[in-house]
């Protein structure tokens, strides 16, 4: 019977000269052509190990990527603690007085007002930064810095067709219309419309006509002291409760994403253990197989130790064409699924590669594949070498 000379002779074919002999024959079952009546094909457990690892990446970093979002508010706009707005009939005293709080690292007033590009209507804000520094959330271009310039909402240009340099013509609540040079692609912080807005500066606002609602006072807390010291101090000395303060709220879509976490946990498990039933079902029957070959390896001198490496030797062969093929691939399909789903938002969607889970991952499907590899091992050795011989 030549199955057996046929398989080892598989085992070697094509691989680096330098490998121990198990270590050859269990990698070259896996990656060597065998056309060996004994032999089983190894293809639905690569693919299968493959797909696991891809899904569970691709799963990790778009889980982390929501809430690394949603957990950094000045990607979609935010880019100070709390706001407040401020129906007083002197607000310019009360800014006045917040200006020169130590307990504040930077103090704001965001004024808004509706405004029209042709037939749309759409709201335009300037930040008149009083104190501190207060940096809003571009995505391209930079800050408008002159009455004639002005930044927009990717949503915005998208819809009337204008990139960075073009001119759009506005026109206020009372009718009087600008033309303004589009020099930035600005993160509006609007919960529901992130991505549509204007921002010009507290100058371009006023060509358009005084606004008619109450300045938005935007504050930033100063890093050394606790938030609740700070708030604090702004009830009793400010007369500004807690109640009154507005803290950051991520974009509806953003939130909704995060129910879907349970789901894609679910199947990333469901995908592991796939995988493992399948790497699982190949070596099983891959050692049912091969008993014969078996049977004269050990006739030929190979002790239990080095039958159960070559069992072992197949299994690390899959889970490594698995992790480096699914890493990569899980990565990429991550951040394209990622951005696909909040490009409607006009927020910063960088992708979030969890590193050190991914590493994790790899060292799990290693580890996985040792124990299956090993316990596989194990068992096809406990069969008798002669009645194998016989019986075959």
């Amino acid at each position: 019977d030549d199955a057996g000379d046929a398989g080892l002779g598989a085992g070697r074919a094509g691989l680096p000269p330098g490998l121990p002999l198990p270590a050859a024959i269990g990698s070259g079952l896996v990656l060597v052509p065998n056309r060996a009546r004994s032999s089983v094909r190894p293809a639905s457990a690569l693919i299968g190990t493959v797909l696991a690892v891809t899904g569970v990446v691709a799963i990790a970093v778009f889980t982390v990527s929501q809430r690394a979002t949603a957990d950094d508010p000045a990607r979609y706009g935010w880019v100070w603690d709390v706001d407040v707005d401020i129906a007083v009939d002197d607000p310019e005293a009360l800014l006045a007085a917040l200006a020169q709080e130590p307990a504040l690292a930077g103090v704001a007033a965001a004024t808004c007002s509706p405004s029209r590009i042709g037939d749309d209507d759409t709201t335009m804000c300037a930040l008149e930064v009083l104190s501190g520094s207060m940096p809003m959330t571009y995505l391209a271009g930079r800050a408008p810095s002159s009455p004639d310039e002005v930044a927009a909402g990717r949503i915005t240009m998208n819809r009337h067709g204008v990139t960075i340099g073009d001119r759009l013509d506005v026109t206020g609540a009372g009718g009087v219309s600008e033309r303004f040079e589009v020099v930035g692609v600005a993160v509006v912080p609007d919960a529901a419309a992130p991505g549509s807005g204007l921002i010009a500066t507290p100058e371009g606002l006023q060509q358009l006509g005084d606004s008619e609602n109450y300045p938005i006072l935007t504050l930033s807390y100063a890093t050394d002291l606790a938030r609740d010291e700070v708030e604090r101090i702004l009830a009793d000395d400010y007369g500004l409760s807690r109640d009154e303060l507005t803290s950051p709220t991520p974009p509806s879509l953003l939130a909704r994403l995060d129910l879907v976490r349970p789901t894609l946990v679910a199947l990333a498990a469901l995908l592991a253990v796939l995988s493992l039933i399948g790497l699982l079902h190949f070596l099983m029957l891959s050692t049912s197989r091969r008993r014969h070959e078996a049977a004269v390896l050990e006739a030929l001198g190979f002790v239990r130790g080095q039958r159960i490496a070559i069992v072992l030797w197949q299994a690390l062969t899959i889970a490594t064409i698995g992790v480096l093929a699914g890493v990569p691939l899980g990565v990429v399909l991550g951040r394209s699924v990622w951005t696909e789903s909040i490009d409607q938002l006009g927020i910063v969607d960088t992708a979030t590669v969890p590193w050190p889970f991914v590493a994790v991952v790899v060292a799990a499907t290693l580890g996985a594949a040792t124990a299956v590899g090993v316990a596989t091992g194990w068992r096809s050795t406990r069969r008798d070498a002669a009645f194998a011989l016989r019986n075959e």
